[in-house]
């Protein structure tokens, strides 16, 4: 089953915070993305909060929760655009590593029935992307926008 589903002003928990909630089911995916929003839900706006999944944990394992991006206190751009390369080829490297490890040599808890079909990169498993659902990604890349930028870090 293949759709998308919006609902606004939405009343969430106890104390009936409300919210907008974006749902989204593509072709290829086994479980629909179900996104939580503050502004008017859409099909595109799902999808720009469906992005910042992948990219805020990643900014986070970056800085404070692995690689300690603040503490190198790096002042010029280019060395930090450098930096950061380096450190997303290791984070890929890490994460494909530990999935492949996964599929491969599954722990105990990991041997069920249901059969996973991971993705072989992350804008794989976003919905709307080519893989899942034969219309173009919306993911760019930012890398020459952040050596440009003139801002130090």
């Amino acid at each position: 089953m293949s759709g998308s589903h919006y609902f606004e002003a939405v009343a969430l928990t106890g104390q009936r915070v409300t919210t907008n909630i974006g749902v989204i089911r593509d072709p290829g995916h086994a479980e629909p993305w179900i996104i939580a929003m503050s502004v008017k839900p859409g099909y595109l706006t799902t999808l720009g909060y469906a992005n910042r999944w992948g990219i805020e944990p990643m900014v986070s394992d970056f800085k404070s929760r692995g690689f300690g991006l603040e503490q190198t206190h790096i002042q010029y751009p280019d060395r930090l655009a450098r930096l950061i390369l380096v450190m997303s080829l290791a984070l890929y490297w890490a994460v494909s590593t530990g999935m492949g490890d996964q599929v491969n040599h599954p722990i105990p808890a990991e041997k069920n029935d249901r059969t996973v079909s991971l993705p072989s990169s992350p804008a794989e498993s976003s919905p709307g992307s080519r893989g899942a659902s034969g219309a173009p990604s919306n993911s760019s890349s930012n890398a020459s926008r952040s050596q440009n930028s003139g801002n130090a870090y």
